[in-house]
């Protein structure tokens, strides 16, 4: 397993993050049926690097394969209220299965802690076992917790799993 590293997106990261999103697997994980429009996805990601606080709004995160700084997946940080934040997380297809996801969402979470946030959820599709696992893995639980969502690639509503990692004191 290689490492990774966590780093704030940045402006000229928008042509990566455009790539994954188009990903024949990220477009049916989000539950999308097609790629994003380049125009609309300008604007929210433009929102989500020129935060300049990670307690205020969303913030998008890249990770990257070390030693050569490869990207490889982004990370989404919604804080919420009381100190919670909800993330999620995207790897690339061709580096999915190396453990990059539960390392970049360890580290995510540790940041997250030292910076005194309590709590940190995912939502996650109860049909993506390989999500859960994951999540599972980088030390979260299961809540018991649920929403439905529809999602339009699959014409139907899905039932949506809570997972919580809690800092520990």
């Amino acid at each position: 397993m290689g490492e990774i590293s966590i780093r704030r997106a940045a402006a000229s990261d928008f042509d990566f993050f455009y790539s994954i999103k188009c990903d024949a697997d990220n477009i049916y994980w989000s539950g999308h049926t097609s790629p994003p429009s380049r125009e609309n996805l300008v604007g929210f990601f433009s929102s989500g690097i020129q935060n300049p606080d990670i307690h205020t709004k969303r913030t998008i995160f890249i990770v990257e394969e070390q030693p050569n700084n490869n990207r490889v997946g982004y990370l989404y940080f919604d804080p919420v209220k009381g100190g919670s934040a909800e993330i999620s997380i995207a790897i690339m297809q061709e580096f999915s299965g190396r453990g990059y996801g539960r390392q970049a969402v360890r580290t995510l979470c540790d940041m997250a802690f030292g910076l005194g946030f309590n709590k940190i959820t995912a939502m996650v599709r109860e049909d993506n076992l390989r999500s859960q696992r994951m999540f599972r893995h980088a030390g979260f639980e299961t809540t018991g917790l649920f929403t439905f969502q529809f999602i339009d690639n699959l014409n139907k509503e899905v039932k949506m799993l809570e997972f919580k990692k809690v800092r520990q004191v």
